[in-house]
């Protein structure tokens, strides 16, 4: 009798371990079901830029944590049209994400566009950054003050160039333009890195850029600022916008998005990896080295964050004369 009963125990331990040898490959494949392939980040403005170079960085970071190659995808043109479609058009699998930041809103609400907000989900801040007027270092004028009074006087003589004609930029100049009165004109470009050198060859007057970008051209005695939408070392005697008279923050900030309906298990593996991210000291150390700052939110809170932004920009939009 004792023997039936550890013979039928024995039998009993051994399926539940053959049961567990069983199920337990392919618990383990599942972990493994994202990623097994290099992963893309679609940037819809030229290398060179601003949210090239973050993006650049941040790539870094999430290969670290999921171990599979990030590349960056440049994918011009359009006012962000160009890349937002290519995006779009990929499967809704975590294995392409998006770079941008306020345009992402702001662009449907400027101009005829494929897309809106709602067919991305805001997935983590990579960076912010302080924004500058930046002219030539032999421009008439010495301060952002001095800018308006000029082009009051001298009405659609002025042109300031902006990384396409539905972005940030192109807003916070409409804005400064309404409060100040003044009739500048807007050339558009494909991508700030386009920006730059027009303004340094003369084709045009004046561009709102990020620090970044800024920094290399006024250390190297080319350009100068004159204004910034905050207080910058790196910019001694530069004063802000709100301290020459003019409302609005003026500053950026980029960030990645998956497409609307990628699985949820798949964007938690994609949050957790940019949550690291972010609190890696060689990740602030990075963008610092650049003029900028890692962002502080993932998930949830940052698509309140995007939700609520767009919601201001509506209502500057809103406000400003009709065309």
């Amino acid at each position: 009798m004792n023997n039936r009963k550890r013979r039928a125990k024995m039998a009993m331990l051994s399926m539940v371990i053959l049961s567990f040898l069983i199920i337990m490959p392919f618990n383990l494949s599942f972990a493994k079901d994202f990623p097994t392939r290099p992963i893309n980040i679609v940037v819809p403005w030229a290398a060179g830029g601003e949210a090239d170079m973050a993006s650049r960085v941040a790539a870094q970071y999430i290969s670290k944590f999921l171990g599979q190659p990030v590349i960056v995808l440049n994918k011009p043109g359009g006012a962000i049209a160009v890349g937002a479609d290519y995006f779009l058009h990929q499967p809704a699998d975590g294995y392409n994400l998006f770079c941008a930041g306020a345009t992402l809103g702001l662009a449907p609400k400027m101009q005829k566009m494929p897309f809106t907000l709602s067919d991305f989900t805001g997935l983590v801040q990579i960076q912010e950054s302080k924004c500058v007027i930046l002219v030539k270092k032999d421009a008439p004028w010495g301060n952002f003050k001095d800018f308006v009074n000029d082009a009051l006087k001298r009405p659609g003589q002025i042109r300031y160039g902006v990384p396409g004609m539905a972005n940030v930029q192109t807003l916070w100049w409409e804005y400064l333009k309404f409060q100040a009165g003044m009739n500048i004109v807007a050339v558009p470009y494909a991508g700030d890195a386009n920006v730059i050198p027009a303004l340094l060859k003369g084709d045009i007057h004046a561009g709102l850029h990020d620090t970044p970008l800024a920094i290399p051209h006024i250390k190297g005695g080319t350009m100068k600022a004159l204004a910034i939408s905050e207080r910058d070392e790196e910019f001694p005697g530069v004063a802000t916008f709100g301290e020459q008279g003019f409302k609005g923050n003026y500053g950026m900030w980029r960030a990645l998005s998956v497409r609307k309906g990628t699985a949820e298990s798949t964007y938690k593996i994609l949050e957790n990896a940019c949550q690291k991210m972010l609190s890696e000291e060689g990740y602030a150390n990075a963008l610092k080295r650049m003029g900028s700052y890692p962002g502080k939110m993932t998930g949830s809170r940052f698509i309140q964050f995007v939700l609520e932004e767009d919601k201001l920009y509506s209502q500057i939009i809103e406000r400003m004369p009709k065309k």
